[in-house]
């Protein structure tokens, strides 16, 4: 499954990884100069995230699965009320 996020989401994903402000991570991604510590953490936190991506479609591969759509945010979120 290829995941897709917007640049400010990928920002605040890898931020909440490498726990730095969304912010740094966005100057990171736009290719400015980043203090070289949390340019390691960024770039681990960039391969955490690739892995953790990569473990959940081999575990959906494994169980035959589909990954969950999350392109339909409506769906499961009625909870009974109408």
């Amino acid at each position: 499954m290829q995941w897709e996020f917007s640049k400010t989401q990928r920002a605040h994903i890898l931020a909440g990884i490498a726990d730095v402000e969304p912010r740094t991570v966005q100057k990171y991604l736009d290719g400015k100069t980043v203090h070289a510590r949390k340019r390691e953490r960024i770039e681990l936190a960039e391969r955490t995230w690739t892995q953790m991506v990569t473990d959940y479609d081999e575990a959906c591969a494994r169980r035959k699965l589909a990954p969950v759509d999350t392109s339909d945010a409506s769906k499961g979120t009625d909870h009974g009320h109408e």
